[in-house]
């Protein structure tokens, strides 16, 4: 096993490669902008690790994207080259978790140094945020487990179902992040506007019902549906054959 999850670093060694060129580039992007700011506006008296925020956050989206566009590829060459389906499901998740653990131990190494850069850069400004007092061991085990089952899952799916499958997400993916804020915005505020309402009283219970969720039943919540991901990808990819 040792000597696969050897080869599949190899295998994606250029994507391993960009994703380090990415995190450098977004994080000198970052002070960039902040050095710039900091010079023309002038009432600005704060600072914060805006390079570290580029990094981590660019680095973890590009990383997410490679991983679901390239697993097809990555899965139909490894079964041609006569590996099996579980060896590569377990090497391809090993590798992609070693890559994502990188990515925040870099993007934290870079918040001590930008913290100290800024420290002796702007002396006279506050320095208003730090990244590394507001990461929790939770949140670093959630950010690995999302970044590493959620973009295998989208990958298996595609490569299962082909472009039928990524309208499908594409449709869930717009209706996520354009019409259900809207939606949910509206219905708190109806669900205070009209007080006597049928409709209101059935907006207040539903923004009830989920506000009543603790985040330790979020967590859950997450946590199963993380894991009924991961099934289905281990399951697809043991009947998925192989698309020449």
């Amino acid at each position: 096993m040792l000597n696969i999850i050897k080869k599949q670093f190899k295998l994606r060694k250029e994507e391993i490669i960009l994703a380090g060129i990415i995190e450098c580039a977004a994080f000198l992007l970052g002070m960039i902008i902040l050095a710039l700011v900091v010079k023309f506006d002038k009432p600005t008296d704060t600072v914060f690790e805006l390079g570290s925020i580029f990094a981590f956050s660019s680095t973890l989206f590009t990383t997410f994207i490679m991983v679901f566009a390239t697993f097809g590829v990555s899965f139909n060459n490894a079964i041609c080259m006569g590996r099996t389906r579980k060896s590569f499901v377990t090497s391809y998740t090993l590798v992609t978790l070693c890559v994502t653990c990188a990515i925040i131990v870099i993007a934290l190494l870079f918040s001590i140094i930008e913290k100290s850069l800024y420290t002796f850069l702007y002396p006279d400004h506050i320095f208003g945020y730090v990244a590394v007092n507001h990461i929790t061991l939770t949140i670093v085990v959630a950010v690995i487990l999302i970044e590493v089952i959620v973009p295998m899952f989208i990958g298996t799916i595609l490569a299962k179902y082909g472009m039928k499958a990524f309208w499908i997400l594409w449709a869930i993916w717009m209706f996520g992040c354009v019409v259900l804020p809207k939606m949910v915005g509206r219905m708190i505020d109806n669900g205070y506007e009209h007080d006597d309402s049928v409709l209101g009283e059935i907006e207040r219970s539903l923004v009830s019902t989920f506000g009543s969720i603790s985040i330790v039943g979020w967590y859950a919540i997450g946590g199963v549906i993380l894991l009924l991901m991961l099934v289905t990808t281990i399951n697809l990819t043991r009947k998925q054959g192989v698309k020449i």
